[in-house]
């Protein structure tokens, strides 16, 4: 790491060079990114608060690729794992997947990395791994990299099919837990400890529902859970899954789903 002493004023300071991203700060050192080149800046005296803004004299041109969306590589594995089938999601980034790989085979779902590609066997065990001495495990949200909130809901969905007892703990939203009322009357046993903790015992037998999708995370969820359950599902509100999804229904259809979308 390079560093760097530097006195800034507290609008602006004219710095030469490519421009810079603050990506961490405390009372008294910044640290920013320049484009590959990590610079750490002590500060004389104490920081205030800022905003801050670090200018630089001149813009150049570059190369940034964008990477695949990792909630919807999941919401794939996601289908695989509840409906017994197999999936190879191309170009899946997988060196940025380790933590959530790691709660996945908690949960008995497991891959194959061939290049960049991430390949989900047929048939999974589906046995959730407790912990020391036959212990319920907790399944936590954290920041990334650890397990991101976004990907509880579909990790509920997975468990309701898994052998086994987890607990979930979503400490970033209140509401997150809410859906898990219509995975219990789709037939998933469910406790819901509070806002932030649910219970989930498996493997249930899930049955069709008429299901109105809340948010992105959830609908998803209920998604999966239609596509596990026994007889024809109904997921109204699918504006708010295809904020996140583009053509879900197009994608799941050529993997084999038997899956319509209809107008009201």
């Amino acid at each position: 790491m390079k560093r760097e002493a530097l006195a800034l004023h507290h609008n602006h300071s004219e710095l030469a060079g490519a421009p810079f991203l603050i990506i961490e700060r405390d009372e008294h050192e910044l640290v920013v990114r320049r484009h590959r080149e990590i610079l750490h800046f002590f500060m004389r005296g104490k920081l205030d608060p800022g905003p801050w803004l670090l200018a630089v004299t001149s813009l150049r041109g570059g190369e940034f690729t964008i990477g695949p969306d990792y909630l919807e590589v999941i919401s794939f594995v996601g289908a695989a794992a509840v409906t017994h089938g197999s999936v190879r999601v191309k170009n899946a980034d997988v060196k940025n997947l380790g933590m959530i790989a790691h709660v996945f085979r908690r949960l008995g779902v497991k891959w194959e990395v061939e290049g960049d590609d991430l390949i989900v066997p047929a048939e999974q065990s589906l046995e959730i791994i407790p912990d020391m001495d036959g212990a319920i495990p907790e399944i936590k949200t954290n920041v990334w990299p650890a397990f991101p909130t976004d990907l509880i809901s579909l990790a509920i969905t997975v468990a309701t099919q898994a052998k086994g007892s987890v607990m979930f703990h979503d400490w970033m939203f209140s509401g997150r837990m809410y859906f898990t009322d219509k995975l219990v009357g789709m037939g998933a046993k469910i406790i819901l400890c509070d806002p932030y903790r649910c219970l989930v015992q498996g493997p249930n037998q899930l049955y069709s529902e008429n299901l109105e999708s809340p948010d992105i995370r959830a609908g998803m969820s209920m998604l999966l859970a239609a596509l596990a359950a026994k007889g024809k599902s109904t997921v109204r509100n699918i504006g708010q899954i295809e904020r996140g999804y583009q053509d879900v229904d197009k994608k799941l259809k050529a993997l084999g789903a038997n899956i319509e979308r209809v107008e009201d």
